[in-house]
């Protein structure tokens, strides 16, 4: 029972050599843990910090381009406003030459009807050769003569057909187009 109660004595004052190395080797892994323990707390305070950091600096360039969309916005905004000036002023261009080309067409188109007329009724019936030159013209159809009587056109589409002739067609037409044309003019002043 000695020797228990002096193993037991040096066990309690740590000179006992059996548990003296183990607890050396438990001290030394306990040191490295507290050392590495400490180098995480300095690393993750490090991190946060540079979380903090980052995130104060988009911040700060959010709000610098919030400035600067916000700028940019209201030069849009102005440069709309100055686009829809141009486009305005474009459009009554448009318009204008617009007009005056329907109004040049209306003009080539009676004059086109008032030689149409003269030619048919000072030349006869118009025939589909242009100018002059050699060859037989055409005897008048008689309309009484039934030997002498106009093939019928074959007409494709919703065509509404009329006995009229020729020239009272081309005088409605002039008539209705002069009028258009005046009530156009009427509704601009």
């Amino acid at each position: 029972m000695s020797r228990l109660a002096t193993k037991l004595e040096k066990v309690h004052s740590g000179a006992a050599p059996e548990f003296r190395e183990p607890m050396e080797e438990l001290d030394q892994t306990y040191r490295d843990q507290m050392e590495a323990c400490e180098l995480k707390r300095e690393l993750r305070l490090s991190n946060i910090l540079c979380i903090h950091d980052s995130e104060m600096q988009a911040a700060d360039q959010d709000m610098e381009v919030g400035r600067i969309d916000l700028y940019f916005r209201t030069l849009l905004i102005f440069h709309l406003f100055s686009q829809n000036e141009k486009e305005l002023l474009w459009d009554s261009l448009k318009g204008d030459l617009e007009e005056k080309i329907r109004l040049l067409e209306e003009d080539r188109q009676d004059v086109d009807l008032m030689l149409w007329e003269h030619r048919r009724r000072f030349d006869g019936p118009v025939s589909g050769r242009s100018g002059g030159g050699g060859g037989e013209r055409k005897r008048k159809a008689d309309p009484d003569d039934p030997d002498q009587r106009k093939k019928p056109v074959s007409v494709s589409g919703p065509f509404m057909v009329y006995m009229l002739d020729e020239l009272e067609i081309l005088d409605d037409w002039a008539v209705i187009r002069k009028a258009a044309l005046a009530q156009r003019k009427g509704g601009r002043k």
